[in-house]
């Protein structure tokens, strides 16, 4: 990581971390939580998937069905241009989507009571020019982070400028951008589970790479500490869930083509030490990453090169400690992309895609399908076909 990181961190540290920034952050990100708790419990109900649909349809809106029994699934958005993505609160009560505004045809954020059924209009980007999205609710405190995209409108109105990261406090509209300046883009934001660190990808054009803040501990000069991993790939991985190790991938040619794998990085050492964490010469493509809650072992998307070899990807859990591979879903017939650990660690939603049909042969005209795998038994429940995006619900 060398000079490089340690110049880019110094012009961040400058930029980002002035007296009157430092305020700001520690207000949104850390002194929200001692203020009146804004969301509601929802004790009792039980767990649920939202998620996109449907997929075939022009637009696509929220909906939302319960695991135990998913014919009871409802629409909870009715939006007339469509909802582009969502993020759910910690304690299932709320929902943020970005939905594109009829006039300006720019996409803003809006936060949906589950409860009452009210919503809330939380930025105005579109009387900007800019677009909003990708919101992302705090694991604790009354905050999202989002993608906020500069204005710089096409011909037909949308914003092409570089995105950049920004984090509100809902309970007082009060914003702040995370990224370096205007010439820094940055995307795919994700907390750690215990709230305290935060990663997104920075696309600086002469030094891309993972910029990972913690707000927990200082540097000499008593600023919350960043650490620059250089990459390339345009992927975050997966933060540990207290905030401590990252895993991303990386790509290696072999045999004329690339394939992906896994690094990771320790931040408890000083300076953080990088290494592989699957072996890029090894006959695999590793795609996607997810920590399980435990933090004992992660949630890998693969496809194997050689013998074991299937046309789809599949998921392997990986102890983070003794590298041990157990397969976790593995079915010839689907290939299975995003998946997502609940808060306890005993099911998993994933986005699946079928290969064959009923007849074995090939199928030419998939869709994406959510299901949810109980880990113990090892049984799936489909929830929707013709869905995407899925996303727990869960009352704390």
């Amino acid at each position: 990581m060398g000079d490089n990181k340690t110049k880019a961190s110094r012009q961040i540290f400058d930029i980002l971390f002035s007296d009157v920034t430092i305020a700001v952050l520690v207000i949104l990100l850390l002194v929200i939580a001692s203020g009146v708790n804004y969301f509601s419990d929802l004790a009792g109900k039980e767990a649920q998937v939202a998620y996109l649909y449907p997929l075939d349809a022009p637009i696509q809106n929220v909906w939302i069905a319960p695991v135990d029994d998913p014919s009871q699934a409802r629409a909870v958005t009715d939006s007339e241009m469509g909802i582009f993505d969502f993020g759910v609160s910690p304690d299932g009560r709320f929902i943020a989507y970005s939905e594109r505004h009829a006039a300006t045809r720019t996409l803003d954020i809006y936060l949906l009571d589950l409860q009452t059924g009210a919503v809330e209009q939380l930025t105005d980007c579109g009387s900007q020019g800019a677009e909003c999205y990708t919101p992302i609710f705090h694991p604790s405190d009354n905050a999202i982070v989002y993608m906020r995209q500069a204005p710089n409108l096409d011909s037909e109105g949308h914003s092409d400028g570089a995105p950049d990261i920004w984090v509100l406090d809902i309970a007082t509209g009060q914003t702040q951008s995370l990224s370096v300046d205007s010439q820094t883009s940055g995307y795919s934001p994700q907390w750690a589970d215990d709230g305290n660190t935060i990663v997104f990808f920075s696309g600086e054009a002469h030094q891309p790479g993972i910029l990972v803040y913690n707000f927990t501990t200082q540097d000499s000069d008593n600023r919350p500490s960043l650490n620059f991993v250089p990459s390339s790939q345009g992927s975050v991985g997966a933060l540990s869930p207290d905030g401590r190790k990252l895993i991303f991938p990386d790509m290696i040619a072999r045999q004329g083509a690339f394939f992906a794998y896994m690094k990771i990085v320790d931040f408890t050492q000083d300076p953080p030490v990088i290494r592989n964490f699957t072996d890029p010469q090894a006959a695999i493509d590793d795609s996607a990453i997810d920590w399980h809650p435990s933090g004992q072992f992660v949630t890998i998307e693969r496809r194997y090169m050689d013998e074991r070899y299937t046309r789809g990807f599949q998921l392997y859990n990986i102890d983070v400690s003794t590298q041990e591979i157990t397969p976790l879903l593995v079915d010839e017939n689907y290939s299975h992309h995003y998946f997502a650990w609940n808060r306890t660690g005993d099911s998993l939603v994933v986005q699946r895609i079928p290969l064959l049909n009923d007849d074995g042969t090939a199928n030419n005209q998939t869709s994406p399908q959510i299901w949810v795998l109980d880990a113990e038994t090892g049984a799936v429940t489909l929830i929707s076909e013709q869905a995407f995006h899925p996303r727990w619900i869960e009352s704390q």
